[in-house]
């Protein structure tokens, strides 16, 4: 199966290593990002050994003899939060990305008719800093939080989680400030916001996720299936005001799901800020630092 277009000619693309390659020597915010990885995975080696090619940095990676137990509480690293590095891998997945998109153009070629994914190439980086993460942090997060679909709160069943955290770090610490920040909102400027952010799943499943249930099983030339497109709409929107949570951060998670996933519904978005509060009642519990979490 092919997922070109008609008529487009063969794409002259760069090998993978060339590309990375070429972006380390000319964008220096590029070899940059790739030098602090190298410095957070491997403090030791790096201080001996600068690793000038991506195939040299894989070839590291992926050797489990050369791959070492590092007590980093002993050592000195680039990040104050060692979560920033995720904005070093997703510049250098973005950068790629650019790159790439740029080699089709000069060919003349078109990108596929699919969805980008994120890049492979870096896939290696992405789990490996994703180990390092797990090993370093004592603040709790990466601690088991299991949830069951048998659960149900504020109405809703909640979803199965093995333990794992569902979100990056510093995706919790922006959703942990809207918690605390506690903006307030009054049900016409919650709308509005929800109008300009809601993608048209919003439109087309109801409370629970289900796909054009609700208005839209009613019989045809009724009012409520002739509007279920509107309907459906509004009837969130009242279901995500009416979740017991900052409504800033109902509006966030919102835009998280839309962006991150296929799941958008108000059961979805309940599910999210049950499992940050959760979270963050489990961190404070360790730290005994936070303020109290109602």
């Amino acid at each position: 199966m092919s997922f070109w277009f008609n008529n487009s000619p063969e794409p002259n693309l760069l090998s993978a290593d060339d590309r990375f390659d070429l972006l380390n020597e000319t964008d220096p915010k590029f070899e940059a990002s790739f030098s602090n990885i190298q410095s957070f995975l491997y403090p030791p080696m790096f201080k001996l050994m600068k690793l000038d090619s991506v195939s040299g940095c894989f070839t590291i990676i992926n050797d489990p003899n050369i791959i070492q137990k590092y007590d980093y509480d002993t050592d000195t690293n680039v990040y104050v939060d060692m979560y920033d590095i995720y904005k070093d891998i997703d510049y250098m997945e973005e950068a790629y990305e650019k790159q790439l998109r740029k080699e089709y153009t000069e060919s003349g070629a078109s990108m596929p008719i699919i969805y980008f994914p994120r890049i492979s190439y870096l896939k290696s980086f992405y789990e490996v800093i994703h180990d390092t993460l797990v090993q370093r942090d004592k603040s709790g997060y990466q601690d088991e939080l299991i949830m069951s679909e048998n659960e149900k709160i504020n109405g809703y069943e909640l979803f199965n989680v093995s333990g794992k955290p569902i979100m990056r770090k510093t995706d919790y610490d922006q959703f942990q400030k809207y918690w605390t920040e506690n903006k307030l909102f009054t049900f016409e400027e919650f709308e509005a916001e929800y109008d300009s952010e809601a993608c048209t799943e919003w439109y087309k499943m109801n409370r629970q996720g289900d796909h054009y249930a609700g208005f839209y099983k009613y019989a045809e030339g009724t009012n409520e299936r002739d509007n279920a497109w509107s309907l459906t709409r509004s009837d969130n929107c009242v279901g995500l005001w009416e979740l017991p949570y900052p409504k800033h951060l109902i509006l966030k998670v919102m835009k998280y799901a839309c962006d991150t996933s296929i799941m958008e519904s108000v059961r979805y978005v309940n599910f999210i800020c049950e499992w940050i509060k959760r979270k963050m009642i489990h961190i404070q519990n360790i730290s005994e630092k936070m303020e109290p979490i109602k």
